[in-house]
């Protein structure tokens, strides 16, 4: 069968056209709406399908990871800070270790401060409470650690788009006539 191609060069011409004069006289183009393309993550539940276009993925809690991070990240910072600052005196070394060296300069105990004898309330009116900030750190970093290590070992499952592959490959349009086609999968 033989088409006339100014036949139908025409008909496509005059398509457009008529479209044309149909959005000018409503006096505005009408635009294009396109769908919101699908999350590219989505939460997972145990025995839920996976939906066409997803593969169901594993990864570490980042929650957990950050917030063990932080915590005892900024904990162990403070023992540094407190060791340097103290010149390293009454084991204060000990707190360059992490989590086991708050612990450690407790038991191996510390000399009370000249000016501020044990069991008394020292020159400024406050008690020593050095211990209770050193034990506080202490437990500031193991459960900094604990959150990290938990984060880390114990996986998390959600689903995740698979993404869209498209190759442009050389196609025939017909006898003669070549052309390039898109193919696409997902």
């Amino acid at each position: 069968m033989q088409v006339n191609r100014e036949r139908v060069l025409g008909g496509v011409l005059l398509l457009a056209l008529t479209a044309t004069g149909t959005a000018s006289a409503q006096g505005a183009a009408p635009a294009l709406v396109r769908p919101e393309p699908p999350p590219s993550r989505l939460a997972y539940q145990e025995g839920q399908p996976v939906p066409e276009g997803y593969r169901l993925r594993s990864g570490p809690r980042k929650g957990l990871v950050i917030g063990g991070a932080i915590v005892g990240g900024a904990a162990y910072g403070f023992g540094v800070v407190g060791a340097i600052d103290s010149d390293f005196e009454d084991h204060a070394g000990y707190l360059l270790i992490p989590v086991a060296g708050p612990w450690l300069m407790l038991a191996a105990g510390s000399d009370p401060p000249k000016a501020c004898p044990a069991q008394e309330v020292c020159a400024d009116g406050m008690p020593d409470y050095r211990s209770l900030f050193v034990a506080a750190a202490g437990v500031a970093q193991a459960v900094g650690t604990v959150l990290f290590v938990v984060g880390l070992t114990s996986k998390r499952r959600y689903l995740e788009r698979k993404e869209l592959e498209v190759s442009v490959v050389p196609a025939s349009l017909g006898q003669g006539a070549y052309g390039l086609g898109v193919i696409g999968a997902f």
